[in-house]
C-alpha cells in the first residue's frame, strides 16, 4: 500500500511538472457581505519551472482595494534520487464592498516567463448592511502543498507527536513586516498619495498591542494645517477593536484610534503631520512615549480640460440640488420661499449662488447642515438653503434655475447639479409703482403738443462790455490756472504719500476691523482681523507674512526679532480666522470678538517692541 501511495504521488508530480501553465487556485472567504464589510480575495499560484510573479486582481467593480500581501514559496523534494522544485506565490487581496448587487469579480493572474496566466472568476452578493448571514471566522486556508518532501505520509493521519497551538486569526490587511516599538506603538496611514483640492483623503491611525490592552494618555493630535479636517468617529475618546493583524509573523491586537477625512485647501506637496500619546501603564522600562509616521499627500487642481464655467476650485464629490419653491401665484412686490437641499459626498459647499433676473432679488439665505459620516467611509450629507426671494415686476416670472458645478473623482470628469425653480405668476397691483429702477433717458424735456415758431435773433453776447474785459483778462487768467494747477498737485502728491504710507494703512485697517466687530459683521470683521495682522507685521518689524502658511507664520515672525509668545498668537489668531472662513458652519460673534482682542494686544506688543528697538539704536 505505501509503494502504491508513493507511485501516485511521483506520478502527479511528474505530470505536474510536464505542464507548462501553472496550477492557479482562486478563492474568497465570503461569497455574501454587507456593505462597508471587507473581504479576502486570493489567488494561489504554483509552478514546477519559475516563481510567479506580478498578481493582478483582474476587475473588481463594486469594491476598493483596502491592502494587498503577498506570499512567495519555494519547495525542492528528492525522492529515490529523483530532485523536484515547486515554486508558488499567494497574494491576497483586502476588498472593501461599496454598494449593494451581484458581483463577478477577477479573473485575477499572475505572470509566469513571458507570459499570463488568469485564473477563474467568482461571483460574490452584496447587501445592505444588516442583511448578511453570520460570518465564519479563523478557518485556515488550504495548504499550497498538501505534501510535505520529507515525509509524504504527512497528512494521512493526526500528527500525535506535535502539540496543536491554538490558531488566532488575523486580517491580512493588518500585517505589517517589523514592529515600530516595544509593547504597543502607533501606525498611521492615507487611503491615497495623490488627490486634487478639495478631495476627501481618508487619515487612519491605529495602536498595535502586543499582548494585553495599555492605558492611553496625553494624546496629541496630528497636525493638518493645509487641510478641513471631519471626523468619521462618533466617539473619539475610545479605541475601536478590529482584531489581530501579523507583525513580525506574530498576532498584534489592533485597535483604531482616530479616522478622519480631510480636505486639500491648496495644491502642493502636503504634510500630515504624526499623532502623538503616552502609554499610562507600559510593560516595559523603555520610552512610554509613541508617535506615528509623518504622511505626505500630492495635491493638484482638476484638469482644466472640459471645466465648466463657474466652477469653484474644492467643490469636489457627487452632488445633487433639490428646490421647492412656494407660493406660485403672489401680488407684485410680494415674496415667496425657495428651498434649496444640496446632497452628496465630500465637504458640501457653504454658497449657493441664485440666478440673476430683472425684477427679481434674492435675499440672503438660511443655511442649515447635516453632515457625517457615511456608511461606505466618505463624508457627507446635506446643506439646505432657505432663501426669501421678493419679486418687483408683474406676469409669469421665470426664476431660472440653481446650479453647482463640480468635480467627480470617482470617475474623473466635471458634473453639474442642477434644480429647476419654474415660473411665478405675480398679479399686477393698480396704483402700486413697483421698484423697476430709474426710468430711461430721465430729464428730457416734455414732448411738445404744437409747432411753435423760430426764436428772434436777441442782442450777441459780443455786444456786451463784460467780453472784451475777459478777452484782455484771458492771458492772466490762464497764468494764474497754471500756477494754482501746479500748487494743487504738490498738495495732491503730498497727501498720497501720507495716504498710501504703511503707518496710515495700518490705522485705516484697525478702524475696519473694529468697525466690522461692533456692526456684526462676522465674516467681514474675520477677514479685517487677517488684514490688520498682516499690515502690522510689515509696518513695526518689517516682515510680510502675507501667504504664509502653518508654522511659517510664527518663523518669520521670530526671525524678524518678535517674542516667541507673540508669534505663537499671532499663528494662532491666523489659522482660527482661516478655518472660520473655510469650515462652512456658522460664525459666533464671542469667538471674533475674541480673535480681535487678540489681535488689538498682539499690534500692541509689536509697536511696543519696534520703539524699543528704536530707541536702543538711537543710544
Amino acid at each position: 500500500m505505501r509503494s502504491g501511495l508513493v507511485a501516485a504521488v511521483l506520478l502527479a508530480s511528474s505530470s505536474v511538472a510536464a505542464q507548462s501553465r501553472p496550477d492557479l487556485r482562486v478563492s474568497v472567504s465570503d461569497d455574501t457581505v454587507e456593505v462597508g464589510d471587507s473581504i479576502r480575495f486570493s489567488l494561489q499560484a504554483t509552478s514546477t519551472d519559475e516563481m510567479p510573479t506580478d498578481p493582478d486582481p483582474g476587475a473588481l467593480r463594486g469594491f476598493t482595494v483596502r491592502g494587498r500581501t503577498l506570499s512567495p514559496v519555494t519547495s525542492i523534494s528528492i525522492i529515490n534520487g529523483v530532485r523536484q522544485d515547486r515554486r508558488g506565490l499567494t497574494a491576497t487581496w483586502m476588498i472593501e464592498a461599496r454598494q449593494p448587487g451581484t458581483f463577478v469579480l477577477g479573473p485575477p493572474s499572475v505572470a509566469l516567463g513571458a507570459e499570463r496566466f488568469a485564473g477563474r472568476t467568482v461571483n460574490v452578493r452584496v447587501v445592505p448592511a444588516g442583511h448578511a448571514p453570520p460570518r465564519l471566522w479563523g478557518t485556515p486556508p488550504a495548504p499550497m502543498f498538501p505534501f510535505s518532501p520529507f515525509d509524504p505520509w504527512k497528512g494521512f493521519g493526526p500528527d500525535v507527536d506535535e502539540p496543536q497551538e491554538p490558531v488566532v486569526p488575523t486580517e491580512p490587511s493588518l500585517a505589517l513586516e517589523a514592529p515600530r516599538g516595544r509593547t504597543a506603538f502607533l501606525h498611521a496611514m492615507l487611503d491615497k498619495a495623490q488627490a486634487v483640492v478639495g478631495e476627501q483623503v481618508t487619515f487612519t491611525v491605529l495602536i498595535y498591542v502586543d499582548g494585553t490592552t495599555v492605558e492611553l494618555t496625553d494624546v496629541h493630535e496630528a497636525s493638518a494645517s493645509d487641510f478641513v479636517r471631519k471626523s468619521l468617529l462618533e466617539d473619539e475618546t475610545n479605541t475601536k477593536p478590529l482584531g489581530f493583524g501579523s507583525v513580525g509573523g506574530r498576532p498584534w491586537s489592533v485597535r483604531l484610534v482616530r479616522k478622519w477625512a480631510l480636505f486639500p485647501l491648496k495644491a502642493g506637496e502636503l504634510t500630515v503631520g504624526p499623532m502623538a500619546l503616552t502609554l499610562a501603564k507600559p510593560r516595559s522600562t523603555h520610552d512610554p512615549r509613541r508617535t506615528s509616521e509623518t504622511l505626505k499627500v500630492f495635491v493638484t487642481e482638476p484638469p482644466m480640460a472640459g471645466r465648466p464655467p463657474g466652477y469653484g476650485v474644492g467643490d469636489v464629490g457627487k452632488l445633487e440640488i433639490s428646490a421647492e419653491v412656494a407660493p406660485k401665484d403672489i401680488e407684485e412686490g410680494g415674496a415667496v420661499a425657495v428651498t434649496a437641499k444640496l446632497t452628496g459626498t465630500g465637504n458640501l459647499p457653504s454658497v449657493l449662488v441664485p440666478p440673476s433676473r430683472a425684477g427679481v432679488d434674492w435675499l440672503e439665505p438660511q443655511v442649515t447642515s447635516k453632515l457625517r459620516a457615511l456608511p461606505d467611509g466618505r463624508y457627507g450629507g446635506e446643506r439646505n438653503f432657505a432663501f426669501v426671494v421678493r419679486v418687483n415686476k408683474p406676469g409669469d416670472m421665470d426664476l431660472g434655475e440653481l446650479a453647482l458645478s463640480y468635480w467627480d473623482p470617482d470617475d474623473r470628469v466635471y458634473g453639474t447639479a442642477r434644480a429647476p425653480l419654474g415660473k411665478v405668476h405675480v398679479r399686477a397691483v393698480p396704483g402700486k409703482r413697483a421698484e423697476r429702477g430709474p426710468e430711461l433717458l430721465e430729464g428730457l424735456p416734455p414732448l411738445r403738443a404744437q409747432r411753435a415758431g423760430v426764436p428772434t435773433a436777441g442782442r450777441q453776447w459780443t455786444d456786451a462790455p463784460w467780453f472784451w474785459f475777459g478777452l484782455g483778462a484771458s492771458p492772466m487768467a490762464f497764468a494764474v490756472f497754471a500756477g494754482g494747477r501746479t500748487a494743487v498737485r504738490g498738495v495732491r502728491r503730498r497727501w498720497l504719500e501720507r495716504a498710501e504710507s504703511p503707518l496710515r494703512e495700518l490705522s485705516r485697517r484697525r478702524s475696519a476691523a473694529k468697525s466690522a466687530c461692533v456692526k456684526g459683521d462676522l465674516g467681514d470683521a474675520d477677514a479685517s482681523v487677517v488684514r490688520a495682522l498682516e499690515s502690522a507685521s510689515v509696518v513695526f518689524l518689517g516682515v510680510n507674512i502675507r501667504g504664509a502658511l502653518g508654522d511659517q507664520i510664527a518663523a518669520k515672525l521670530r526671525a524678524s526679532g518678535c517674542a516667541s509668545e507673540v508669534a505663537e498668537a499671532v499663528q494662532g489668531i491666523l489659522r482660527e480666522s482661516l478655518d472660520a472662513r473655510f469650515s462652512g458652519g456658522a460664525l459666533e460673534r464671542s469667538a471674533v470678538r475674541d480673535r480681535w482682542e487678540r489681535a488689538e494686544k498682539a499690534m500692541t506688543a509689536m509697536a511696543r517692541q519696534a520703539r524699543s528697538v528704536r530707541k536702543g539704536s538711537a543710544e
